[in-house]
């Protein structure tokens, strides 16, 4: 399980170069009332490139910057690299010398390559006591607010192993330096086994490598904030990517796709336990839905969250809104949170599904179990549906103990009134005092609300078949 302030939006840069600048980008996400949970350092926070240290003059206090972060709900996560420098007085490399530690050549002297700092040595991560000395560099690291590590630059060409025992290693100092808090560890190589891992997965927003326009920016972080692992990311030497970067309407397309994760993310960290229980994706491709047509392997612009569809426009002539999207068969309800816009993705809920989601928040930290839930029920053919709702600390390990709510919803249709109820729970938590919205799809974007308190049976009565035709053609003419 990943700690849910991960779920959030990563905001990430080669490089952010000051804590002065780190701290300005995390207060004009605040300012600006777009979300985001977490900020990234890459190697020019560190002195010369010697991993587990800091520049004096750049980032004088570490974890006094990261107090700051805390203070305004931001975590930050930092890059470690396994190419020591090799230099006499470098406290890491002196240890890791006196601990043999480093991989060896034929002649059993230490193998020398060539990494950011000059000369570096490599930890042999298949050596126990070289896992146990990094693990215990980690722990110390950690104690500077360190909130996540991002291990880089650890895909040697040919022992692929290296990658994923470093990602181990790094895993269990985390793991020592906070019993009480789920490590958070980025790595870019892997192996056999780091599938396990794979569920918080999505790309680079904006692209890694050149410049992006308002446009694509736009449009990718439309798609971008409903992946599993929502990071945006650029290189050194390009402009700026902030959303604010490409302008007022970029900046506001931004805004309303991460306000509509941030709804979401009661639903994406539900899908993120029973992935940790049951092995099943977080995201899928369309094919899963109904794995008789042939039709929707040939779909790449759409992708599912579990019974939720999300359609993109890869056109730059055409929003999503304009696009012809291929539905599996079944029902299929598109629905919004009053956010359409040309350059976001449609959505659509499957017949049979409720959607939990939350409050229009900013930071992970900001949600309250208090708050107000909403279900958004999408009836079956048999005017059925059901959905289920993971509550629990959002970090540590309590859960594995059953300190959760697992909450199992249901609606049925009875001679045109729709019931809403609690089928049944798991866990040991109390259902929190709070009210519940309920929102009935119609289809073409039309639905009807109700609200009542959670926990108790609610009771929508359905507006009659000429209604709902005007409701429809109401709310598809205001799509348009």
């Amino acid at each position: 399980m990943p700690p849910k302030w991960s779920l959030g939006y990563h905001q990430c840069r080669w490089s952010y170069d000051s804590s002065e600048k780190v701290l300005k980008v995390v207060r004009t996400f605040r300012e600006k009332g777009i979300p985001c949970d977490v900020i990234w350092m890459d190697i020019d926070y560190m002195d010369g490139f010697r991993c587990f240290t800091f520049d004096s003059n750049r980032f004088p206090d570490p974890k006094s910057m990261a107090d700051d972060l805390h203070s305004i709900g931001c975590k930050s996560i930092w890059m470690l690299d396994p190419g020591i420098k090799k230099e006499k007085g470098y406290f890491v490399y002196e240890s890791g010398s006196e601990t043999d530690v480093w991989i060896k050549k034929a002649d059993d002297s230490p193998f020398i390559g060539e990494v950011w700092p000059g000369d570096c040595v490599f930890p042999d991560f298949t050596c126990e006591r070289t896992r146990t000395w990094w693990a215990s560099l980690v722990k110390d690291f950690v104690s500077n607010g360190v909130d996540g590590i991002w291990n880089d630059m650890n895909e040697p060409a040919v022992f692929k192993v290296y990658g994923m025992l470093m990602a181990r290693s790094t895993y269990e100092g985390m793991a020592m330096s906070n019993t009480d808090k789920r490590p958070f560890v980025l790595t870019r190589a892997g192996f056999i086994g780091s599938q396990r891992g794979q569920p918080l997965s999505g790309p680079d927003i904006g692209g890694f490598a050149g410049n992006a326009t308002p446009k694509l920016f736009g449009r990718w972080m439309g798609v971008g904030a409903l992946f599993p692992f929502s990071r945006g990311h650029s290189e050194t030497g390009s402009i700026d990517h902030e959303p604010w970067s490409f302008g007022e309407e970029c900046e506001e397309v931004c805004r309303l796709a991460l306000l509509r994760r941030y709804r979401l993310l009661p639903h994406i960290y539900t899908l993120f336990y029973l992935s940790h229980k049951k092995g099943a994706p977080v995201a899928a491709p369309l094919f899963f839905a109904d794995s008789q047509d042939p039709e929707l392997r040939k779909i790449e612009t759409s992708f599912l969250l579990g019974p939720l569809l999300i359609c993109a426009s890869t056109s730059p002539e055409k929003g999503a809104h304009e696009c012809a999207h291929k539905l599996p068969k079944g029902v299929w309800s598109r629905f919004d949170f009053g956010d359409s816009h040309p350059d976001l993705p449609v959505m659509y809920l499957q017949g049979g599904a409720i959607l939990p989601v939350g409050l229009p928040i900013k930071h992970v930290g900001e949600a309250s179990l208090e708050d107000d839930l909403s279900l958004i029920v999408s009836l079956d053919e048999n005017g059925k549906a059901e959905g289920v709702l993971f509550e629990d600390a959002g970090d540590g390990y309590g859960f594995t103990q059953e300190n959760y709510l697992l909450t199992y919803y249901v609606a049925q249709v009875h001679s045109s009134v729709v019931s809403v109820k609690v089928l049944k729970t798991e866990g040991s938590w109390n259902r929190p005092k709070r009210n519940l919205n309920i929102s009935i799809l119609l289809g073409g974007g039309a639905m009807i609300s109700s609200h009542g308190v959670d926990g108790e049976e609610l009771h929508i009565t359905m507006p009659s078949g000429s209604e709902v035709s005007n409701l429809v053609a109401t709310s598809e003419l205001e799509l348009k």
